[in-house]
Protein backbone atom coordinates (compact mmCIF):
# COMPACT_ATOMS: atom_id res chain seq x y z
CA UNK A 1 0.00 0.00 0.00
CA UNK A 2 1.25 3.37 -0.84
CA UNK A 3 0.06 5.70 1.76
CA UNK A 4 2.28 8.26 3.30
CA UNK A 5 1.31 9.78 6.77
CA UNK A 6 1.79 13.22 5.58
CA UNK A 7 -1.47 12.31 3.48
CA UNK A 8 -3.92 11.98 6.02
CA UNK A 9 -6.34 15.19 5.17
CA UNK A 10 -8.26 14.39 8.52
CA UNK A 11 -4.67 14.87 10.77
CA UNK A 12 -2.55 18.04 10.62
CA UNK A 13 0.26 15.54 10.67
CA UNK A 14 3.06 18.55 9.85
CA UNK A 15 3.60 19.25 12.99
CA UNK A 16 4.68 16.06 14.25
CA UNK A 17 8.26 14.35 14.24
CA UNK A 18 9.24 11.71 12.18
CA UNK A 19 8.57 8.94 14.51
CA UNK A 20 4.97 10.47 15.53
CA UNK A 21 4.05 10.66 11.94
CA UNK A 22 4.94 6.76 12.04
CA UNK A 23 3.08 6.46 15.29
CA UNK A 24 0.01 7.73 13.88
CA UNK A 25 0.03 6.28 10.81
CA UNK A 26 0.20 2.56 12.15
CA UNK A 27 -2.80 3.77 14.45
CA UNK A 28 -5.14 4.69 11.39
CA UNK A 29 -3.94 1.43 9.16
CA UNK A 30 -4.57 -0.97 12.34
CA UNK A 31 -8.22 1.14 12.76
CA UNK A 32 -8.86 1.02 9.10
CA UNK A 33 -7.93 -2.86 9.15
CA UNK A 34 -10.14 -3.22 12.60
CA UNK A 35 -13.50 -1.27 10.31
CA UNK A 36 -12.52 -3.30 7.16
CA UNK A 37 -12.42 -6.81 8.68
CA UNK A 38 -15.91 -6.35 9.64
CA UNK A 39 -17.25 -5.61 6.40
CA UNK A 40 -14.93 -7.96 4.91
CA UNK A 41 -16.71 -11.19 7.47
CA UNK A 42 -20.19 -10.22 6.39
CA UNK A 43 -18.78 -11.63 2.43
CA UNK A 44 -16.76 -13.94 3.30
CA UNK A 45 -19.40 -15.50 6.39
CA UNK A 46 -22.23 -15.40 3.85
CA UNK A 47 -24.49 -12.53 5.74
CA UNK A 48 -26.51 -10.12 4.24
CA UNK A 49 -25.35 -7.44 1.86
CA UNK A 50 -26.04 -5.04 -0.98
CA UNK A 51 -24.27 -5.40 -4.19
CA UNK A 52 -24.65 -3.64 -7.55
CA UNK A 53 -24.18 -3.95 -11.48
CA UNK A 54 -24.68 -0.83 -12.83
CA UNK A 55 -23.96 2.95 -12.26
CA UNK A 56 -26.77 3.94 -10.15
CA UNK A 57 -26.00 2.94 -6.71
CA UNK A 58 -25.23 3.86 -3.92
CA UNK A 59 -24.14 2.83 -0.17
CA UNK A 60 -23.70 -0.55 -1.34
CA UNK A 61 -20.85 -3.20 -0.40
CA UNK A 62 -19.85 -4.18 -3.66
CA UNK A 63 -20.38 -2.72 -6.95
CA UNK A 64 -19.57 -3.30 -10.84
CA UNK A 65 -17.74 -0.35 -12.54
CA UNK A 66 -18.29 0.60 -15.56
CA UNK A 67 -17.82 -0.79 -18.34
CA UNK A 68 -19.33 -4.14 -17.67
CA UNK A 69 -17.31 -6.25 -19.69
CA UNK A 70 -14.23 -5.16 -17.70
CA UNK A 71 -14.95 -7.25 -14.51
CA UNK A 72 -14.09 -4.53 -12.14
CA UNK A 73 -15.54 -4.53 -8.77
CA UNK A 74 -15.25 -1.81 -5.87
CA UNK A 75 -16.01 -3.23 -2.36
CA UNK A 76 -16.75 -0.29 -0.39
CA UNK A 77 -16.27 0.27 3.57
CA UNK A 78 -18.11 3.21 4.69
CA UNK A 79 -17.21 3.08 8.57
CA UNK A 80 -14.02 4.51 8.52
CA UNK A 81 -12.61 8.14 7.99
CA UNK A 82 -11.44 8.27 5.38
CA UNK A 83 -13.78 5.68 3.67
CA UNK A 84 -12.00 2.97 2.10
CA UNK A 85 -11.85 1.22 -1.56
CA UNK A 86 -11.02 -2.04 -2.71
CA UNK A 87 -10.42 -3.43 -6.64
CA UNK A 88 -10.97 -6.57 -7.29
CA UNK A 89 -12.24 -9.44 -10.13
CA UNK A 90 -14.16 -12.47 -9.28
CA UNK A 91 -12.41 -15.92 -10.09
CA UNK A 92 -15.61 -17.70 -10.16
CA UNK A 93 -18.46 -17.77 -8.49
CA UNK A 94 -18.16 -16.76 -4.71
CA UNK A 95 -14.16 -16.07 -4.58
CA UNK A 96 -13.60 -12.60 -5.17
CA UNK A 97 -9.80 -11.31 -5.51
CA UNK A 98 -8.93 -8.13 -4.22
CA UNK A 99 -5.81 -6.82 -6.12
CA UNK A 100 -5.70 -3.32 -5.47
CA UNK A 101 -6.79 -1.51 -1.87
CA UNK A 102 -7.25 -0.20 0.49
CA UNK A 103 -7.19 3.04 -1.04
CA UNK A 104 -8.91 6.51 0.52
CA UNK A 105 -11.94 7.50 -1.21
CA UNK A 106 -10.84 10.87 -1.89
CA UNK A 107 -7.67 9.50 -3.72
CA UNK A 108 -9.16 8.34 -6.24
CA UNK A 109 -11.33 11.12 -7.52
CA UNK A 110 -10.49 11.25 -11.56
CA UNK A 111 -8.57 8.20 -11.47
CA UNK A 112 -11.33 5.55 -11.94
CA UNK A 113 -10.18 4.49 -15.41
CA UNK A 114 -6.21 4.51 -13.99
CA UNK A 115 -7.30 1.96 -10.91
CA UNK A 116 -9.24 -0.34 -13.60
CA UNK A 117 -6.45 -0.67 -15.69
CA UNK A 118 -3.85 -1.29 -12.88
CA UNK A 119 -6.57 -3.60 -11.88
CA UNK A 120 -6.52 -5.66 -15.04
CA UNK A 121 -2.96 -5.64 -15.59
CA UNK A 122 -2.57 -6.91 -11.68
CA UNK A 123 -4.74 -9.75 -12.85
CA UNK A 124 -3.41 -10.56 -15.86
CA UNK A 125 0.06 -11.17 -13.78
CA UNK A 126 -1.51 -13.48 -11.44
CA UNK A 127 -3.42 -15.37 -13.82
CA UNK A 128 -3.61 -17.29 -16.75
CA UNK A 129 -7.64 -16.80 -17.14
CA UNK A 130 -10.30 -14.77 -17.25
CA UNK A 131 -12.64 -13.54 -14.32
CA UNK A 132 -15.96 -14.70 -14.59
CA UNK A 133 -18.49 -13.02 -16.89
CA UNK A 134 -22.02 -13.02 -16.23
CA UNK A 135 -23.81 -9.98 -17.47
CA UNK A 136 -26.97 -9.00 -15.45
CA UNK A 137 -27.35 -11.84 -13.35
CA UNK A 138 -25.86 -11.18 -9.72
CA UNK A 139 -26.46 -15.21 -8.29
CA UNK A 140 -24.00 -15.77 -11.11
CA UNK A 141 -21.05 -13.73 -9.00
CA UNK A 142 -22.53 -14.53 -5.15
CA UNK A 143 -24.54 -17.95 -4.92
CA UNK A 144 -26.03 -16.36 -1.74
CA UNK A 145 -27.67 -13.23 0.84
CA UNK A 146 -26.65 -10.77 -1.76
CA UNK A 147 -29.68 -7.90 -2.51
CA UNK A 148 -29.38 -6.08 -6.35
CA UNK A 149 -29.60 -2.17 -5.44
Amino acid sequence: MTFAPSRCRHLNVERFTSHQKSTIFLRVIRRWLVDTQRDFYDFILNQEFDAALYLDHEFCFMARLDPPSDEVWEIRIYDTKPQLRFFGRFAKRDIFVVLIGPLPKWKLVGRYKQIMRRCIAEWRQLFSYEPVKKGDDIHAYLSKNVHLV
